[in-house]
Parts: C-alpha cells; structure tokens; sequence
C-alpha cells in the first residue's frame, strides 16, 4: 500500500506568488532508497525552499509530497517547480543534470537515473 505525506505547501501559498504568473510547471520525482535519504532530500528542499521564500526570484518550489510503500525502504520525493519567466526557464529546466546537482543527489545515495522530470509550458 502507498502513504503519501503532504510536507510543504512552499510556493503555493498566495503570499509566495507575490502576484507572478507562472509561464512553465516542472514536476520532479526523486526516488530515494532510504529512509535517511528522503530526510536528507528533504532538507535540502527545506533550505532552498527558505532562500527562495525571501526572494522573488525567477522560479519558486511548489507543493511536496512523499510517498512511502510499505515494506520498501525509502519513498519518492514530488514536489513541482514554477518558472516565472520564459528565458530564465529555458536556460534552467535542466539544471538538475548540472554537476552541482549530480552531487547533491549523490549526497543522498542517488544519481540522474533516480529523477524523473516533466516539463510543462503554461499557455500565455
């Protein structure tokens, strides 16, 4: 059986959008082996997710959930990406195959193979 676990509303909330418009949605799964692994994650996303909340940067986390099946170790990090501007998006929508990311996945006992990415442009 699959539990999944709300654990951040990050830039869902309205005074997060600060009135953007979102022109691209990126969803982003990480599969993660253990439970360490998916707290680790998780963290990380929490820090970022504080530097973004103070900023109105270009892009800003959205909604993340962990499912967790039980009997296996570990779960599956989502969470989704806004992208508030057209160019920054598409220099940025693969940046998770940079090597700054590589090795924070590593970090985690993971690598590119453990994201899935889906990327959505928003009609204007």
């Amino acid at each position: 059986m699959n539990r999944s676990e709300l654990v951040s509303l990050a830039g869902d909330v309205p005074e997060r959008v600060r009135g953007r418009r979102a022109v691209a949605h990126s969803d982003v799964t990480i599969t993660l082996d253990s439970e360490d692994a998916v707290q680790r994650c998780l963290d990380q996303l929490a820090e970022s997710d504080e530097r973004l909340a103070a900023s109105a940067a270009n892009y800003d986390w959205k909604v993340a959930i962990v499912t967790r099946r039980d009997g296996i170790a570990g779960g599956q990090v989502r969470f989704g990406v806004a992208w508030y501007d057209r160019s920054f998006y598409e220099a940025k929508r693969d940046v998770y195959l940079g090597e700054d990311h590589v090795r924070m996945f590593a970090g985690m006992g993971s690598d590119v193979a453990d994201v899935e990415v889906s990327h959505y442009e928003l009609a204007a």
